[in-house]
């Protein structure tokens, strides 16, 4: 099938150096883009199985000596010329050996009290959680339809734009370097319910689930997506808050351009020029008519 790229009149250089931009979740419309929801189920299980095990670990003196070390560094300058620091770990450490056995498990009662409340570490953990994921992966948005109003409006400049016609079929959206457990390319599923991370020890599962999910608002776009890991961009171009992450795809992989009903006519003499070289020889080229409300293709 063909997959569809709604494009700005200013993007020609898209087809001309054949690189696109496989965007950072955080960085698309949506904000829940890239922001993984874990479940209270999902949180509880990681700090039981992962946390607590290292925390138990820990000796309660180490804690306690890093606490009188930091303390160290904020005292007068005087007093630290008049005293190590050393010195004055040991000097405190005994003065509270009393007490280290309550100390030591109060500390070990804490971390089960947080492991027992583990549903208010959720946002928290979903912030690390999405900053691992918009790290690693890039999305380009596509749609199954060149004929949408609203994302000629939105995506298109107001028609002014064009639409890159894709093949689906194309190795370039099932890449050889590709070791996800998730189809790099898939048609989205819109629903209500924003989907959790419920299942520990599964993160590619539950980062396609939330890379193919979008609230059922958005649903008119008709969208299908395709990931590929940022670390193999071919050109990275830095900007804040997220680089540019380019992927040359082969001119095969394109089968036609659609030019917005309202897309200038120097504009058109350049991207037919790209066309009639020999790598865009197969590629068809139409334009967007306008009927009353009625929107059809027609060859340009």
């Amino acid at each position: 099938m063909t997959l569809y790229k709604y494009l700005h009149p200013d993007r020609i250089d898209v087809l001309a150096n054949r690189l696109i931009r496989f965007s950072q979740p955080a960085d698309l419309n949506d904000p829940h883009e890239g922001a993984p929801q874990a479940s209270s189920q999902f949180t509880h299980q990681l700090i039981n199985e992962e946390v607590i095990p290292i925390l138990d670990q820990l000796s309660a003196e180490d804690f306690v000596r890093d606490g009188f070390s930091l303390k160290y560094d904020q005292l007068p300058n005087l007093q630290r010329e008049a005293v190590s620091r050393q010195d004055f770990i040991e000097q405190n450490m005994t003065s509270i050996a009393h007490i280290m056995p309550d100390l030591r498990e109060f500390y070990v009662n804490q971390v089960k009290q947080h492991a027992d409340q583990a549903g208010k570490l959720k946002d928290e953990l979903s912030r690390i959680m999405s900053k691992s994921l918009n790290s690693k992966f890039g999305v380009l948005s596509l749609s199954e339809d060149p004929l949408l109003p609203l994302m000629w409006g939105h995506y298109a400049d107001g028609d002014r734009g064009f639409v890159i016609g894709f093949d689906s079929d194309s190795d370039f959206f099932n890449p050889d370097d590709w070791k996800s457990l998730s189809k790099p390319l898939q048609a989205m599923n819109y629903s209500d319910e924003k989907p959790e991370l419920a299942e520990r020890g599964k993160s590619e599962e539950n980062d396609s689930a939330m890379l193919f999910t979008k609230p059922a608002c958005w649903s008119g776009e008709r969208e299908w997506r395709a990931l590929r890991r940022l670390d193999g961009a071919t050109r990275v171009v830095a900007k804040s808050p997220y680089d540019i992450c380019l992927f040359s795809f082969p001119a095969s992989a394109v089968v036609e351009v659609v030019l917005g009903a309202r897309f200038e006519a120097e504009a058109e003499k350049h991207v037919r020029m790209l066309l009639q070289g020999p790598d865009f020889a197969h590629v068809r080229l139409r334009r967007v008519r306008l009927s009353g409300f009625n929107r059809s293709l027609e060859d340009a």
